[in-house]
């Protein structure tokens, strides 16, 4: 993705969270939000159809995230239980102390 579209994309997210933190998801307006990202509304609809276009994307990444994490722990959880015996041997073994 280009960078600028990142950029913009973060600008809006951002200022969409800081709008949550000062009204009513049901309250917040387009305006609201271009306004406090510093951007046109032609930007915010160059991105995005609506809010709740906005408020889907920003679910969707955070769900992303969380799947990503989770496969992360998984695949750390896995690594480690099959390394379980070789720990196991080496930190209850005589020599550990003196390593």
């Amino acid at each position: 993705m280009d960078i600028r579209v990142q950029k913009t994309k973060k600008a809006i997210a951002d200022a969409f969270l800081r709008m949550t933190g000062k009204k009513p998801i049901e309250k917040i307006t387009v305006t609201d939000i271009v306004t406090e990202a510093q951007i046109n509304k032609s930007t915010f609809y160059a991105h995005y159809r609506d809010i709740y276009d906005l408020m889907d994307a920003l679910s969707n990444d955070a769900i992303s995230s969380v799947v990503s994490a989770m496969h992360y722990l998984a695949n750390m959880f896995e690594t480690c239980m099959m390394h379980f015996p070789f720990v196991k041997m080496i930190t209850s073994s005589p020599l550990a102390v003196a390593i």
